[in-house]
């Protein structure tokens, strides 16, 4: 009798172990999800970060649009201690930045005829990645902030205009850390100019985690985005 209640007793704390561990694993799960890229800057996290993430030499492509110099005159007057160019293609308009937080920041550069359009990409990732999108008006290299509903013509206002209501940040912006709500993302291209819109709140090993909803193109001359038929 005593050897079958040993065996007993050694069955349920196995069971018990087992449980603990599944709940552990499960609440990791559920934990998994994005996070404000700024949060870990300026405390203790960062230095644990850092020892992920250091400056290195960006790589550079030479071309005419120097967008480098003007994404500097989007940011912050200390952003050095914080981030710094991992690519600049001024051939095509594009360049990504990194720095001491799980995350990076990626530009886009849209030409229009009188003005251009530098879009921001600001993704946060824990472990699969969210993101928030500001765009900024370029007349004369000088860099002004631009509300999103301003660069959408109406067939894509109307396809898309219950996730729109919900996506368009008080700031101008597409989406925000705090909105759990918004299932909008932007695919914008590092070569041409069309855009793909995808139904989906994350993004993990650079797959979209939802349909494709549109594909938009920038027109230049009306200095916005229409649907690409």
């Amino acid at each position: 009798m005593k050897t079958v209640f040993l065996l007993i007793t050694v069955i349920i704390l196995g069971c018990s172990t087992s449980t603990k561990k599944q709940n552990s694993i499960a609440h990791k799960l559920k934990t998994k999800s994005p996070i404000n890229p700024y949060s870990s800057i300026n405390n203790n996290e960062s230095k644990n970060l850092g020892t992920q993430h250091k400056p290195q030499t960006p790589k550079i492509i030479i071309g005419k649009f120097n967008i480098d110099n003007v994404i500097k005159l989007t940011l912050r007057e200390n952003w050095k201690k914080e981030s710094w160019f991992e690519e600049i293609d001024n051939k095509n308009g594009y360049a990504r930045m990194g720095g001491y937080r799980e995350g990076a920041d990626e530009y886009f550069l849209f030409i229009g005829l009188q003005k251009n359009l530098l879009v921001k990409v600001i993704w946060g990732c824990g472990p699969a990645c969210e993101q928030v999108v500001r765009f900024y008006e370029i007349i004369n290299n000088n860099p002004k902030k631009i509300q999103a509903s301003k660069l959408f013509d109406k067939s894509f206002a109307h396809l898309l205009k219950n996730q729109l209501a919900v996506c368009l940040g008080k700031n101008g912006e597409i989406n925000d850390w705090s909105n759990h709500r918004c299932h909008l993302m932007f695919d914008f291209p590092r070569y041409g100019t069309k855009v793909k819109v995808f139904n989906a709140l994350f993004k993990d090993n650079d797959i979209y985690e939802g349909p494709l909803e549109a594909t938009l193109k920038w027109n230049r001359k009306n200095f916005n985005f229409s649907i690409h038929k």
